[in-house]
């Protein structure tokens, strides 16, 4: 079997799963990903908008692939869940 390209992982693994993680969070609650910039600028930003917060980590050594780069700042963006009218 061959591996997956960027944009099968995007539409048969990400989408689905923050979607349906979104989707299920309790009203007022916290929806909180750490994913490369490029994720939340390709992927996050047209399913939630905007992240409520960014909390930058310290940066560490990860391995080199599509989504990240030797320079690439790290995030946890936080989004909250609008409350249940």
């Amino acid at each position: 079997s061959s591996a997956k390209t960027d944009q099968e992982w995007i539409n048969d693994f990400y989408i689905p799963i923050f979607n349906k993680t979104y989707k299920h969070l309790k009203p007022a609650g916290h929806f909180i990903l750490n994913v490369p910039t490029k994720l939340y600028e390709e992927i996050c930003l047209d399913l939630f908008g905007p992240a409520d917060l960014q909390i930058a980590l310290k940066k560490k050594t990860r391995p080199k692939n599509s989504f990240t780069k030797k320079d690439y700042n790290e995030y946890m963006y936080v989004w909250c869940k609008p409350p249940a009218k």
